[in-house]
């Protein structure tokens, strides 16, 4: 009898039950010599959810059911497969309908056909849907409370900061260059404008690309470079300093360009420069 393994951890599963690659592999392995079960190899998904039905792992499995390899998959505990209770039953109709069994080395006889081993089988599937949701759960509150404490609780890191540790601190060369839009705003300058003249000096955005009136806008919007955070629709203080007081300017006037492609309609294209990364000027 040959066989596939199957191994799979997220970041909050290692963190919540220790059963990390390394000992589902061994578990994997032990088995298959004690059961005299030709192991062809183990398909891997490290910090992917056991929600979702495409991942990388259980592509390769696929492939060797569909080349006729295997006839077995194996995998050290139920939950590893899947935490979507319709994506377990799924993944076990398709391989069973094509002669392929499904063995758990801690669960035996999960594919049995017998009403009561589908209920159990069932029943440890809802059990591992239930306990996924908890964790997402215990996450969700655990970053909403460090966000109403002023914390960081994730996510994107506006221009203008950086993270050391979970913490946001500023970098001073991308401040340079919030501060300098916000002086330009003051004056003045459109958002298309601002845009184009950071263009026009070589400054990229954060990513490395051109601005936008758009991201410009987005950016003075931002709760973090006033100093504050925002989760979840609430705003409170945050513990890193502002960079722009005030909330920096409202909606972009009407017809404004907001993208690339309405820029470049507009004769404005902000292409043909050698750029460096944000906050950097260009010496031509």
């Amino acid at each position: 009898m040959r066989a596939i393994g199957y191994v799979r951890v997220s970041g909050q599963d290692q963190a919540e039950n220790g059963a990390g690659i390394p000992i589902q592999r061994k578990a994997i392995e032990d088995f298959c010599r004690r059961e005299r079960v030709e192991l062809v190899a183990i398909a891997e998904d490290a910090g992917v959810s056991g929600a979702i039905a495409d991942r990388p792992g259980l592509v390769e499995v696929e492939q060797a059911i569909a080349g006729g390899g295997v006839e077995v998959v194996i995998v050290h505990r139920l939950d590893r497969l899947a935490r979507d209770l319709l994506v377990q039953e799924r993944l076990l109709a398709d391989w069973t309908s094509r002669g392929v069994k499904l063995l758990s080395v801690m669960e035996p006889d999960l594919d049995e056909d017998s009403p009561e081993r589908k209920f159990v089988r069932q029943l440890l599937g809802a059990v591992a849907e239930l306990d996924k949701a908890r964790v997402v759960a215990r996450l969700r509150w655990g970053r909403q409370a460090k966000a109403r404490q002023g914390g960081f609780p994730g996510g994107q890191v506006a221009t203008g900061y950086r993270l050391e540790g979970k913490r946001l601190v500023v970098d001073p060369e991308e401040a340079r260059v919030v501060r300098r839009i916000a002086a330009m705003k003051r004056r003045g300058a459109t958002a298309y404008r601002i845009a184009k003249t950071l263009n026009e000096d070589g400054v990229s955005t954060k990513k490395g690309k051109l601005w936008t009136p758009a991201g410009v806008t987005k950016l003075l919007r931002s709760a973090q470079v006033r100093g504050r955070i925002s989760y979840e629709g609430e705003q409170v203080s945050g513990k890193h300093p502002a960079l722009v007081r005030g909330r920096g300017f409202g909606p972009l006037p009407q017809g404004t360009p907001t993208s690339d492609t309405e820029a470049a309609g507009s004769g404005f294209s902000g292409s043909g420069k050698c750029r460096r990364s944000v906050g950097r000027r260009v010496r031509e």
